[in-house]
């Protein structure tokens, strides 16, 4: 079943039905790595098989990054980390003209492998192909359409390949965001607070070939056994479809942004302090920290309704934290006459300050995020300070 659904998918000629698959000495199998796109999906690129025999026609690509946007719930299942990707089967022809449209630079490195292990890889990959088997879960670090390019070449060839560690350096997840996200100071920062302290877990070799440009150079240092020798397992990389080179890193507006907030959280303590301004909460102190409780309402669900392995063990939420938007909604004569509304604003203020530098090692916190709990905790203070009970 198995040889003859690969025939249909390949092209072949219905006479060669029922035969093992085999193909001629011209045969080829490379893997493609395409730059990264415009699109966020495709900020970290791409990376895909082309089995390619000329003598018999043959050129196909198969794809693990295929997903539909028409999915039911698409957006929610991402969200929760339940979304499924497939394995599809292409024309080499029509793929290419997909990454040369969105001018996106293709590389190819062809594999060293004997025609038996050509094969063996061939019907493994048709294997993945079938309906009841192209499906996977997508897993950003985990598994998504780099590192099953390089998982199924092992299940395939066996003790036949060896990948070697020597081209990794010893860094973490979301270091190896990095490169990616320099373009994009505004998806850099959500990414980084919807991280976990789990993605700044050292990375080993093996994962963090979950980045295409990462797998290639995988690709590029393994080997294979060919008639008791070891041989390289990939040919150097060569452009097949040139594109425009990554863009130039911009600056950090979130940052930016952030630092005006403090300075407005300064500028209204200030007129507390110097008794020009009355100590209840003002629109800028209600849209503060309702807006970041929304976050820490997000970030928690993230950590608590998703299966995704990297968003739990958040500790942003010390800041983006949903009860602190509460103290700035209580009504006037709760605040007039309840103590602890006053200590709901220090404890706030304490958890900001306090809480994050705590944390220091434990969990990367990016620029703007300790700067707006430091406005949150200036502000906290600020109306903790000022806001003394009154006793009828």
């Amino acid at each position: 079943m198995r040889n003859c659904l690969l025939l249909l998918l390949l092209g072949l000629p219905a006479t060669l039905l029922g035969q093992p698959p085999r193909f001629s000495d011209s045969a080829r199998i490379y893997v493609l790595t395409e730059a990264p796109g415009a699109e966020v999906y495709s900020q970290w690129g791409h990376s895909a098989f082309r089995l390619h025999d000329p003598a018999r026609g043959l050129d196909v690509v198969f794809n693990y990054g295929t997903f539909s946007f028409s999915t039911d719930y698409f957006v929610l299942k991402f969200a929760r980390g339940q979304l499924d990707y497939l394995l599809s089967v292409e024309p080499y022809a029509r793929w290419l003209a997909g990454a040369r449209q969105q001018n996106r630079t293709v590389t190819a490195q062809a594999l060293n492998v004997s025609p038996t292990q050509l094969n063996a890889l061939a019907e493994a990959l048709v294997t993945n192909a079938q309906p009841e088997n192209r499906a996977y879960r997508y897993d950003f670090f985990y598994d998504n359409c780099a590192t099953r390019i390089k998982t199924i070449v092992e299940q395939a060839l066996g003790d036949s390949v060896r990948f070697d560690d020597r081209w990794a350096a010893p860094v973490t997840f979301r270091h190896t965001l990095g490169p990616y996200l320099a373009d994009n100071p505004w998806l850099r920062l959500g990414i980084h607070l919807g991280l976990g302290a789990g993605a700044d877990r050292t990375a080993t070799a093996h994962e963090q070939t979950y980045l295409p440009d990462s797998l290639a150079k995988a690709y590029a240092t393994a080997e294979v056994c060919r008639g008791g020798t070891w041989v390289p397992l990939a040919g150097p990389a060569t452009t097949v479809a040139p594109g425009q080179p990554m863009p130039p890193a911009l600056p950090d507006y979130p940052l930016m942004v952030a630092l005006g907030v403090l300075a407005l959280a300064l500028g209204a303590s200030y007129r507390q302090l110097r008794g020009r301004s009355q100590s209840r909460p003002t629109v800028f102190d209600r849209v503060l920290f309702t807006l970041v409780g929304f976050a820490g309402v997000f970030l928690l669900l993230l950590w608590l309704a998703t299966e995704h392995r990297v968003t739990p063990n958040n500790w942003n939420i010390l800041w983006a934290f949903a009860p602190h938007g509460c103290w700035v909604w209580l009504p006037a004569r709760i605040r007039r006459r309840r103590a602890w509304a006053s200590y709901g604003y220090l404890a706030a203020g304490l958890a900001l300050c306090v809480g994050v530098l705590g944390l220091l090692g434990v969990q990367y916190f990016p620029p703007t995020a300790y700067v707006l709990a430091l406005a949150e905790g200036v502000r906290a203070l600020a109306l903790a300070r000022y806001l003394h009970p009154v006793h009828a």
